[in-house]
C-alpha cells in the first residue's frame, strides 16, 4: 500500500478535527459542572438568607425578584372582543 502526501494531509486534517471536537466537548462538560456548582452555591446562600430572615422576623418573599411568567403585552392578557 502506497502512502502519498495528499492522503497523509487528509488524514492529518481529519485527526485534528476529531481532536478539536473531543477537546471542545470536554470543555463544555467542565463548564456545565462549574455552572451546576455555582447554581448549588446560590441555592444554598438563598436558603441561608431565607432562614436568617425568618429568625429576624423579616418576610423572605420581600427581597426576591419574581419575574412575570407571561408579559403583560402577551395576547392572553388582552381583553376579549
Amino acid at each position: 500500500m502506497r502512502l502519498d502526501f495528499s492522503n497523509f494531509v487528509l488524514f492529518a486534517i481529519v485527526a485534528y478535527v476529531g481532536y478539536f471536537i473531543y477537546s471542545q466537548n470536554e470543555l463544555i462538560k467542565e463548564q456545565e459542572s462549574i455552572m451546576q456548582d455555582q447554581f448549588d452555591l446560590i441555592e444554598t446562600q438563598r436558603a441561608f438568607i431565607s432562614e436568617i430572615n425568618k429568625m429576624l422576623g423579616i418576610q423572605p418573599g420581600i427581597y426576591w425578584y419574581k419575574p412575570n411568567s407571561q408579559p403583560q403585552d402577551n395576547p392572553l392578557h388582552t381583553e376579549q372582543i
